[in-house]
């Protein structure tokens, strides 16, 4: 499973809607990612299918991408 870069989606098992958005900071890929504070959780649900895979070498166009929560008013 991938999600392409400018797609929005609804999290699995928390219905966040979120942008998906090439991540460009080499040091901390999941800077500004819904999941930053839960790597854990992120790769679980990697894991089992229900989220595409973030990191680069495990995407076809060989990019990082982050999960940018939407803000809504």
């Amino acid at each position: 499973m991938e999600n392409k870069i400018g797609e929005i989606i609804i999290l699995p098992f928390c219905a966040a809607k979120v942008k998906v958005e090439e991540s460009f900071n080499r040091y901390n890929k999941c800077e500004g990612c819904y999941y930053e504070n839960h790597i854990n959780i992120c790769e679980d649900y990697q894991n089992y299918g229900a989220l595409g895979e973030c990191f680069g070498i495990c995407r076809e166009d060989h990019k990082d991408i982050i999960y940018k929560p939407l803000i809504t008013e």
